[in-house]
C-alpha cells in the first residue's frame, strides 16, 4: 500500500502491479493526477491538512484495479 513521508510534501509509493501502465491518484476522493512511476509526490499538500489519498492500477485495456488507500496529516518536522 501507499505510505506518506517527510513534510513539505507527501510523497506516495507503491509497489508495481503487473499488467500496469499507470497509476491514477486521488486525493480526497478527487482525481490528482496519472503517473507511470510508482511513486508520486503531492507538491500541492498543505501544512496541517488532513488528505486521503487512493492509487488504482490502470492496465493497458483501461480497467482500473480497486483502491489502495491511505489517509495522511502533514505536519512542520523540526530542524
Amino acid at each position: 500500500p501507499p505510505r506518506s513521508t517527510l513534510f513539505p510534501y507527501t510523497t506516495l509509493f507503491r509497489s508495481t502491479v503487473d499488467g500496469a501502465i499507470g497509476y491514477l491518484i486521488l486525493r480526497n476522493g478527487q482525481f490528482l493526477d496519472i503517473t507511470t512511476k510508482t511513486s508520486y509526490t503531492d507538491e500541492t499538500a498543505q501544512i496541517n491538512k488532513k488528505y486521503t489519498y487512493s492509487v488504482k492500477s490502470v492496465s493497458i485495456n483501461g480497467n482500473l484495479s480497486a483502491s489502495a488507500s491511505i489517509t495522511s496529516s502533514i505536519k512542520r518536522i523540526k530542524k
